[in-house]
């Protein structure tokens, strides 16, 4: 047996070194355009991965958000909203928040064209030949925002010969995708490509709102017409156009894993030294205020300081529920069933269109001249619950700032006898400077029949809040719904050239964009309170950069690039922010319209009904 280990050992190495040679010599025939020319990958001195066709489809890469099982070296996350934005992280350098305000640090292209923004990036791209991921900065020849690297995705161009391609795939969870592509070549030197995709797959989680779908679904579609046309021997057009789409894809679910502490708790943490930037989420504080709330409610209605109405006996039920959810939440945040909980659709919507047009024209055999023009729209909106809470009546729970608002309200706490008000700008609040005169105090007065010369507003308030939750069938607490429209124009002109030692590359790059982004949050249905973020951003760019290459050797290249950049920004803000001063102010809010209108009519005092739209 001892003389046949050696022989076995040669044998694997012989394997081995044949398989290594194998595998080099079918990297040597990856062609890629790092720099802007075709060139072997193995004659490209950048840090590069280039992934094939083959190698796409084995990997079962669809978008940006693949690439983050798919290749080594790069980290990232996909936004909460459907996985429509993805955020990358290559050398340690983090692409931020996926907003049409801030600029990614990878740069992303396809077929030669910027894409401006994270946000809406990622829904599926039809038809990729290849995939090329450069690792470092990319400044020289990709410009600005590709400091950790730069991402380049070519499409697959049409072919001089007719065809059919059907791709199709099913799975559980009713999952199904499937593409097709057909080029269609109408003479020897005009060619044309159609590929068309859909991809599908139902809900991984269920929800326990009765009423309202599961949680983390696929809906994408989208289709590319590609064009290609060999003018001369020395002139060719490609013309792309693709859309890309999400449709109403359910959001991922958030769990709630902890309690905040209550302000109270709060202060009392950072007065005996807690650190602020790590509270701890494991408190009862609200558990307590709550229970503290519902049990003096109790007792009020027990001693008769409360009428025994259904609505306070709702109120008591809710406090119940509320604690035990809470416990629930406390004991078992770490725990997941399979199920989450909403109490509004959670859902991503993205539409992304582009036209690429591409004009490459040789002067000889050693110079040619590359005209690259972008121009790409996209429109998103996504709607979250953020709390990760049923707020409904009929399934859930309320939320501990609801209950608390409503016993506050009964124990006189949420709406004082009477608001500062300024006559001059029928506003709550003070005057504006000069026209402190006309401020004034507005009395509260109560439309309750049983004294309406007594400020008793706050109990009238509980009730309504807690009709209006029965009649909207749930808080609508902590909710956002997001909005974003963005459009980007780009030209660029790059002349090439080659000698016997020299590489070499110069151009000029023209850009524009701008972007809307809205956002409504929290609306707290019962507490009229809101607050809108929004800004419209845009710029322009241009630059020029050259880069040469030179070949001293078989051995020995040096290679030198310079860039010039000058760019402008601009922003404006649409901000309006939560009413400042609690609770009360919230209440403020909710009736200054009614005070006005009193005013306007009477020019004396307000009559305040206790009512929510």
């Amino acid at each position: 047996m001892k003389p046949s280990s050696p022989k076995t050992l040669l044998a694997t190495a012989v394997l081995a070194v044949l398989t290594a040679e194998t595998a080099f010599a079918q990297l040597e025939e990856v062609i890629v355009t790092a720099e802007r020319r075709e060139a072997s990958i193995q004659d490209t001195p950048i840090s590069i991965e280039a992934l094939t066709e083959r190698d796409i489809q084995e990997r079962g890469i669809n978008n940006n958000l693949d690439l983050l099982n798919s290749v080594v070296g790069i980290q990232g996350y996909g936004s909460p909203a459907g996985g429509s934005s993805t955020a990358f992280v290559i050398r340690g350098i983090g692409d931020g928040q996926p907003q049409i305000d801030v600029d990614p640090a990878t740069g992303r292209y396809v077929d030669g064209v910027y894409i401006g923004k994270n946000q809406g990036s990622s829904p599926d791209i039809v038809d990729l030949a290849r995939i090329e991921i450069l690792k470092g900065p990319q400044g020289t020849l990709s410009g600005r925002n590709s400091t950790s690297g730069a991402i380049n995705y070519i499409s697959k161009a049409p072919s001089d010969e007719m065809g059919l391609t059907v791709r199709g795939t099913i799975g559980n969870y009713s999952a199904q995708e499937y593409s097709v592509r057909a080029d269609i070549p109408l003479s020897d030197t005009f060619r044309t490509a159609i590929s068309v995709n859909d991809r599908q797959r139902d809900a991984f989680y269920d929800n326990t709102n009765p009423n309202m779908d599961g949680f983390n679904s696929i809906d994408r579609d989208g289709f590319r017409v590609a064009l290609a046309w060999d003018a001369t021997d020395r002139l060719s057009v490609d013309y792309a156009y693709s859309q890309s789409n999400v449709n109403g894809e359910l959001d991922n679910w958030n769990k709630p894993t902890g309690l905040n502490p209550s302000t109270a708790a709060l202060n009392g943490y950072l007065a005996a030294g807690g650190d602020p930037a790590n509270v701890p989420i494991d408190s009862t504080s609200q558990i307590a205020t709550v229970q503290a709330l519902a049990g003096g409610v109790a007792q009020s209605v027990q001693f008769g300081l409360l009428p025994n109405l259904p609505q306070i006996q709702q109120f008591l039920g809710w406090s119940n529920d509320f604690v035990d959810w809470a416990n629930g939440v406390l004991d078992d945040g770490d725990s997941y069933f399979g199920a989450g909980s909403s109490d509004v659709a959670s859902f991503a919507d993205v539409e992304n269109e582009t036209h690429t047009l591409t004009v490459n024209y040789e002067l000889s055999e050693a110079v040619s001249i590359k005209y690259i023009y972008g121009d790409r729209t996209m429109n998103d909106r996504s709607l979250s619950d953020l709390d990760g809470i049923d707020n409904s009546v009929a399934s859930g729970v309320r939320s501990s700032l609801t209950l608390q608002t409503i016993g506050g309200a009964l124990f006189g706490q949420v709406v004082p006898a009477s608001l500062p008000f300024c006559t001059a700008t029928f506003q709550v609040g003070p005057c504006p400077a000069g026209q402190e005169a006309a401020f004034t105090n507005i009395p509260i007065v109560s439309d309750d029949p049983r004294d309406p010369t007594v400020p008793t507003y706050n109990f009238s308030l509980a009730l309504d809040m807690i009709d209006a939750i029965n009649a909207n069938g749930d808080d609508g607490i902590f909710w956002t719904d997001l909005a974003n429209s963005y459009e980007q124009e780009s030209h660029e002109l790059q002349i090439l050239g080659s000698t016997d030692s020299l590489d070499w590359v110069v151009g000029f790059y023209d850009w524009e964009d701008f972007g809307e982004m809205r956002n409504i949050q929290n609306p707290t249905y019962t507490l009229a309170s809101s607050a809108s973020r929004g800004f419209d951003a845009g710029g322009d760019a241009q630059s020029v950069f050259g880069e040469v290459t030179w070949r001293a050797s078989d051995k020995w290249s040096f290679t030198a690039g310079l860039r010039y950049n000058e760019e402008t920004k601009y922003m404006t803000y649409r901000w309006r922010d939560f009413p400042a001063g609690g609770v009360a102010a919230y209440i403020g809010n909710a009736i200054n319209d009614s005070i006005t209108n009193a005013l306007t009519l009477s020019g004396t005092e307000a009559f305040v009904r206790s009512q929510f739209p």
